[in-house]
C-alpha cells in the first residue's frame, strides 16, 4: 500500500492541491492508497472554509469527493488536531479514522511508498 501524507496548510502554497491531484491519479489507476493528515495538514479537513476569496476551490471538498469515489482509508493524527485546537466534530467528514502517533508510525513503516505534501 501507498500513503499520501498532507502536512502543509491547505492554502498559501500548492502542496495540498498537488497532493489531491496525485491522490486522484493513484485512485484512477486503481493503486491502493491511504491518506494521512497531520501537522498543519489537518486544516485541510476543517469545515466552513471559503477559499473563494483566494480564487481557489476547497481542498477539503476535493478530498471528500475522492472519498465518495473509492478512497477508503483516510486517517487524521489525533495529536495534530489537539495541538491546533481542532475538535473532531469540526472536520468535514466524521467517518475519518483519528489515530495516535504510534499508529501513524506503524502505517508509515508498513507502506511501499510515502508521498508527502
Amino acid at each position: 500500500m501507498n500513503v499520501i501524507v498532507f502536512r502543509q496548510a491547505p492554502y498559501g502554497t500548492s502542496f495540498a492541491g498537488e497532493g489531491v491531484r496525485a491522490l486522484s491519479a493513484l485512485l484512477a489507476f486503481g493503486i491502493s492508497t491511504a491518506v494521512l493528515f497531520m501537522d498543519d495538514g489537518v486544516f485541510v479537513l476543517v469545515k466552513g472554509q471559503d477559499p473563494s476569496v483566494l480564487d481557489m476551490k476547497s481542498i477539503g471538498e476535493g478530498v471528500r469527493m475522492l472519498k465518495e469515489n473509492g478512497l477508503d482509508r483516510v486517517l487524521v493524527c489525533r495529536e495534530s488536531l489537539k495541538e491546533r485546537g481542532i475538535d473532531e466534530k469540526d472536520l468535514l467528514d466524521t467517518t475519518l479514522a483519528v489515530v495516535d502517533k504510534k499508529e501513524v508510525s506503524r502505517l508509515l513503516r508498513s507502506c511501499d511508498s510515502v508521498l508527502t505534501f
